[in-house]
């Protein structure tokens, strides 16, 4: 799936810059998970 696709069907309806709690309950995930992601890709 492209990136316009996945925007267009999950992330249409937050803003350009999200909280870590936005962003979790965007993909469906744990806070816990959420943090693990963000950490891992520093």
């Amino acid at each position: 799936m492209a990136f316009n696709e996945v925007y267009a069907s999950v992330l249409k309806d937050y803003p350009d810059v999200l909280s870590v709690e936005e962003m979790c309950d965007a993909l469906s995930i744990s806070t816990k998970t959420g943090y693990r992601r963000i950490k891992s890709a520093i």
